[in-house]
Parts: structure tokens; sequence; C-alpha cells
């Protein structure tokens, strides 16, 4: 009874449906209680009346999505994800572009001071060929210890 490595590792000649998993039953809850006393402080100790009231209409849709309805917590969850994946992608360029233009910028702006130029890019015209010696390597020394 052997079995090939291609039926082992990944057998995608196998065609198999699997219906979506049943939404998570914990977090939705623990959302659900947070949304509830956000309300409460949005109402009692800030005084948002409107605030606390959409936060609670969102707590109550959650909450026939727990008890009787699935699609809406799939529906929360696709939502959750979406938001997440726009704020990701949001940050990412909001403060990692400044990041590296700042960062970079300012080290080439310090290495030129400097009159530091490690990658040699700058042109001599006086020398008869830019390039390197190779350093020859022992080959068989470094296939016994790679790491």
């Amino acid at each position: 009874m052997s079995k090939k490595t291609s039926e082992i590792v990944w057998p995608w000649r196998a065609t198999q449906e699997t219906p979506p998993p049943a939404p998570s039953r914990k977090g939705p809850w623990i959302q659900f209680t947070v949304m509830l006393s956000v309300g409460l402080l949005f109402y009692f100790v800030l005084g948002h009346a409107i605030m606390a009231y959409v936060l609670w209409g969102i707590a109550t849709l959650l909450l026939s999505g727990l008890l009787f309805f699935d699609g809406v917590l799939r529906g929360f969850e696709k939502t959750g994800h979406w938001l997440a994946h726009g704020i990701g992608t949001g940050v990412t360029w909001i403060l990692l572009v400044p990041f590296f233009y700042i960062v970079f910028g300012a080290g080439r702006l310090i290495l030129r001071l400097r009159g530091k130029d490690p990658m040699r890019r700058r042109l001599e015209p006086e020398t008869e060929s830019y390039w390197t010696p190779h350093q020859k390597l022992d080959i068989e020394a470094r296939y016994h210890r790679q790491f």
C-alpha cells in the first residue's frame, strides 16, 4: 500500500468541499459586553448620548446574531477583516513611508557629509577598472558549517 508523495503532502486531485466553519461564539460575547460598557461610559460619564445609542444599536445587532442568526455574525466577521485590512494598509502608508524616507534620507545625508561611500558608487576616472578582486573561499569548508 504505497502512496505517492503528492498524495500525502498535498492531495490536489481530491476535491473536498468543506462547509465554512461556524463563527466563534466567545469573541462576540466579549465584543457585546465591551460595546455595552463603552456605551454606558459615553452616556453617563461623557454625556454623548448619540454615540452611546449607536454603540447600543450595533451591540443589539451583534446580540441578535449571537442568539438567532449566524449570518449576522459572519457579516460582523467579514466587516472586521475588511476594517483590519484597511487600517493595516493605512498605517503602513501613513507611518512607514515617512519613516523610511526620514531614516534612510538622514543616513544618506550623514554619510555624504562625512565623505563615506560604502558602496563605492563614486566615479573615479583615473582608475583603470572598477573590478574588485574576488576573495577565494574554501568551498568544501563552507558546506560543513552552513550556519
